[in-house]
């Protein structure tokens, strides 16, 4: 079963993606922070990584920027933000390498076919 990180300060948004997500067959991994994923990615191998930009402790273009050059990864990552700008668009594809930049509020469905489309299911 594929397995998917997501990463969210909200828990509110934690559990409506594990929700989404485990109704389409996929097991999910939560972290609140970038810290606490970077833990997570250390000991697990997961297939895709759903991640928040504004987070406290460590936000998503630093848990970007470490998995990508620190973990030397090429896990497929999606952005989930408010941040709707061209600018912050531009630097998650640009310098992290994110497959897609989805702004909140997003549409499940499209959310889970972006997901599958990466996974390769």
């Amino acid at each position: 079963m594929p397995k998917v990180l997501v990463v969210d300060d909200e828990e509110n948004i934690r559990l409506l993606l594990r929700t989404v997500l485990e109704l389409d067959d996929l097991d999910v991994l939560t972290a609140e922070n970038g810290l606490r994923a970077l833990e997570l990615l250390k000991k697990q191998k997961v297939d895709i990584v759903i991640t928040d930009i504004m987070m406290p402790k460590m936000d998503g273009w630093e848990l970007m920027k470490k998995i990508r050059e620190d973990l030397k990864s090429d896990v497929p990552i999606i952005a989930l933000t408010v941040r709707s700008d061209p600018l912050s668009e531009k630097l998650s594809r640009e310098k992290y390498k994110v497959k897609e930049y989805i702004t909140k509020p997003f549409d499940r469905k499209e959310l889970v076919n972006k997901v599958r489309k990466y996974i390769g299911n």
